[in-house]
């Protein structure tokens, strides 16, 4: 009896992979055929027509005409994905609240839905109730909602399924939105991950080059990273893997005020800048009234070579480059992105950030690298999530909380 299980459950497991590997080349392709899919795969003609046939019937996969023949006989027909034949939501977490978004088969957004949260303990039902409503607008049928993905400003272990500690938004370990949203959703995968790594995600399927392996530095109020390797998110074996907003970069008795983070920040920029500033520094920056300084004045001054401006940015630009570049010894990457409020800072920045890469990797290795701004004209966020699922479609080795 086990090994009849086992048998059953072994071809179960070669089906999946086979319409996963029909479907995305299907989606690759945009149009092809049976015979090319079959010849691409090395599946016999009648398994890749028995597949097709399968996905045609979910209303995933949909006939479009007739292509082209070399041969006088009968011209093939062509398939290509239904946008309308399933639907994933990517959400993304934020200091006020959330964006959804919904996102049809080809990973195009359809709609999006913004919300405020006011008291944070509702945030299941409030996501929940985002969710049904935006579907029954649209006329969406629930068995056509093929998974969810929530994108947070946050440490994540992905073993126990919850949020550890944000310094963005107030949730914690014990807040239970991402459970609420298991108990609604059980029948479709539903995901969780830290915001960075869905932006790498995203950037891997943005770039104009093919990248394989990758670095995302997202720099906001805090410091975050997203690893691809091999193509797969790189999460670590609890899911904490990619901060590098907690490497320690300088020297001294606090660990914490040494971090990356501390001293690197877009937050700890502007807290820098201020603090000089009061203390009677050269600047051509003015405060307002409140005595804040907005980082996009910072910014504007760097590229104005404002002088405590400069000295601030070359700061911080110094402590980046160590950090980076020993992450790029490591892991090797062909692409480091930046992305978030520092991308504020222009060309400039990049270019400084470049040099001083220089003085921690090696010539032939940085040379291999290319370090670019962020190229995602999107929700980096909500489409890393969308991207990821759309990947993952009838997948069995799913990777992060699930």
């Amino acid at each position: 009896m086990a090994n009849k299980k086992q048998r059953t459950a072994n071809l179960q497991l070669v089906k999946a992979a086979n319409l996963s590997l029909v479907f995305h080349l299907i989606n690759q392709y945009g149009q092809t055929s049976r015979a090319e899919i079959a010849h691409i795969t090395g599946l016999s003609p009648t398994t890749v027509s028995s597949l097709v046939d399968e996905l045609i019937a979910s209303g995933m996969v949909a006939e479009c005409g007739a292509g082209e023949s070399n041969t006088s006989g009968r011209k093939p027909i062509l398939i290509e994905v239904n946008p309308n034949g399933g639907h994933v939501v990517g959400i993304e977490l934020v200091a006020e609240g959330f964006w959804l978004e919904l996102y049809d088969l080809c990973g195009v957004r359809v709609d999006s839905v913004q919300k405020e949260i006011e008291d944070w303990d509702t945030l299941g039902g409030e996501l929940i109730g985002a969710i049904e409503r935006l579907m029954k607008k649209l006329k969406i049928r629930e068995e056509k909602l093929f998974g969810i993905c929530v994108g947070v400003p946050a440490l994540v272990d992905k073993d126990a399924r919850r949020v550890v500690e944000s310094s963005v938004i107030p949730v914690d370990e014990n807040n239970e939105f991402f459970k609420a949203l298991q108990s609604r959703f059980r029948r479709i995968p539903v995901k969780m991950g830290t915001e960075s790594c869905f932006c790498a995600y995203s950037e891997k399927f943005e770039s104009p080059r093919e990248i394989h392996n990758l670095i995302y530095l997202n720099i906001n109020e805090g410091i975050g990273g997203g690893m691809i390797i091999d193509d797969q998110l790189y999460t670590g074996a609890s899911g904490y893997a990619g901060e590098i907003g907690q490497i320690i970069v300088g020297v001294g008795e606090d660990p914490k005020a040494n971090k990356l983070e501390a001293l690197a920040s877009v937050l700890a920029i502007k807290e820098r800048f201020t603090a000089e500033m009061n203390a009677g520094a050269e600047t051509t920056v003015a405060p307002h009234r409140d005595g804040t300084i907005p980082f996009h004045h910072i910014a504007r001054a760097f590229q104005k070579n404002d002088p405590l401006a400069v000295r601030i940015v070359d700061e911080a630009c110094e402590y980046i480059a160590l950090a980076v570049g020993n992450v790029i010894c490591v892991m090797n990457p062909e692409e480091v992105v930046v992305g978030g409020r520092i991308c504020e800072l222009g060309e400039e920045f990049l270019e400084l950030l470049r040099q001083k890469l220089k003085r921690y990797v090696s010539r032939s290795v940085l040379n291999r690298t290319l370090v670019a701004y962020s190229c995602s004209k999107k929700n980096a966020v909500t489409n890393g999530c969308a991207k990821y699922l759309l990947s993952q479609i009838f997948d069995v080795n799913e990777f992060l909380v699930q």
